[in-house]
């Protein structure tokens, strides 16, 4: 512990990009080993890239190996003039003025040191860690904030002496285990809060979500395609009596088939290149905002309300051509369809009768997609009796409330894909 040192974090609103490498000159520009998505991206398929990138999606983060220096110094910009022009963030500030914020993670060795952030006030982000000890160390930056929130660019790494090594290998390049995890703000936003909640961007952290908590469990390299108010088929922010969305509705709350495609989370131009990342579980846990317009008659019957939610003939149609495009892309994965539970939709988010809706119609798309002869499909329907849901930031699953669902989800796994937690199960099978 000694050898971490201390951190100087500094904030200000305009920094030249600096080229990351020893101030003695004896190291080149560093190398990273990039897990999530980012832009640009590896430069090649061991997950390694240089710098700068560019990220949007949650979790993301980039890993620098170094030795024989005393202290490391990192440049993320948050600024307009970082950002590529065409991403939506002007029409999300429309709505939100703290946009853009986003926060990241700073870790030392397997030993988290803090975070900073980039604000509208405080665009650029220098983070300096001394007082290191000469041996060689590795530093993973994180972004643990999601999309909707803001974006920034990783620009610059340097190090007052030393050299920069080779990137370690990332967990899933050491195992063979990758997965995709696609969904909402229960997938995108780990909570750290509780009911006082002082803002989202304050506990906001989705390291300690569901999905990366079961990914550092089975050593597995992931992706979360995750955005707070996404809908599967609906537009949430869709303008009553409006059946297409408008540049905003659709800009600041996309729909997941449209997100699973993007490299940039905030850029609908770009596209992903998916064999770059071949995932053998894809937990699919978005449709929770399809339903907030909808109610029941009484005569039991669905009203889809004005922001279009379709029937359940024609939604499950449409879930199904959203899995067939996984399918076709990732023909060896599993596909597991989680379901949250009662004790999680009724906090605050859907009401009693959207619930039910809800987990009918998941339970009709499940339905369909055997029906269509989708094969290595599972679906996972949560339980929620342990709990505790009266203290929870924005009606959201706490860190210990993600754990639970982690470990069911880990429970499960283990159960029905044995052949992929184990030590010796043939892993590089189900990746085709």
């Amino acid at each position: 512990m000694s050898g971490l040192g201390a951190v100087l974090v500094v904030g200000f609103t305009l920094v030249a990009a600096v080229c990351g490498q020893a101030t003695n000159g004896t190291s080149s520009t560093p190398q990273v080993t990039l897990v999530g998505r980012t832009v640009p991206g590896p430069s090649g398929s061991d997950n390694v890239g240089t710098l700068p990138q560019l990220f949007t999606w949650p979790a993301s983060s980039a890993t620098v190996a170094f030795t024989k220096t005393a202290s490391v110094t990192v440049v993320i910009n948050g600024s307009a003039a970082a950002l590529p022009a065409t991403e939506v963030s002007g029409l999300i500030e429309q709505q939100n003025p703290a946009f853009p914020a986003a926060v990241f993670q700073f870790d030392l060795d397997g030993i988290t040191l803090g975070k900073g952030n980039v604000s509208t006030n405080d665009t650029v982000l220098t983070w300096t860690h001394s007082g290191l000890s000469e041996g060689a160390h590795n530093l993973t930056i994180t972004k643990i904030t999601e999309p909707l929130l803001g974006a920034a660019v990783l620009e610059s790494i340097s190090i007052d002496a030393g050299q920069f090594l080779a990137p370690p290998p990332s967990p899933g390049m050491q195992s063979g285990r990758r997965m995709l995890f696609i969904g909402d703000s229960y997938t995108a936003f780990g909570n750290t809060g509780d009911k006082s909640c002082p803002g989202v961007i304050q506990v906001e952290n989705a390291l300690v979500g569901f999905g990366p908590t079961v990914a550092r469990h089975y050593n597995a390299d992931y992706q979360l395609i995750a955005w707070s108010g996404a809908g599967v088929e609906v537009y949430p922010l869709l303008t009553a009596g409006s059946r297409f969305p408008t540049a905003y509705e659709e800009g600041a709350s996309p729909l997941d088939p449209a997100l699973f495609y993007r490299q940039d989370a905030l850029d609908p131009t770009t596209n992903y290149t998916t064999q770059s990342f071949v995932p053998q579980i894809i937990v699919l846990a978005g449709g929770t905002n399809d339903f907030h317009n909808v109610t029941i008659t009484a005569d039991n019957h669905v009203v889809a309300g004005a922001v279009g939610t379709p029937p359940v003939a024609e939604y499950v149609d449409r879930y199904l051509d959203f899995v067939q495009q996984i399918r076709a892309l990732y023909p060896q994965a599993a596909i597991i369809n989680l379901v949250w539970p009662l004790e999680v939709q009724m906090v605050g988010v859907l009401t009693p009768a959207q619930t039910t809706i809800y987990l009918q119609y998941m339970a009709a798309a499940y339905s369909r997609l055997q029906m269509a002869g989708i094969r290595d499909l599972y679906m996972l329907q949560l339980t929620g009796e342990e709990y505790e849901n009266t203290n929870w930031c924005v009606a959201h699953p706490n860190a210990a409330t993600d754990a639970i669902v982690a470990g069911q989800l880990m429970q499960f796994i283990d159960a029905v894909l044995p052949s992929f937690g184990g030590t010796t199960g043939p892993v590089s099978q189900m990746a085709g």
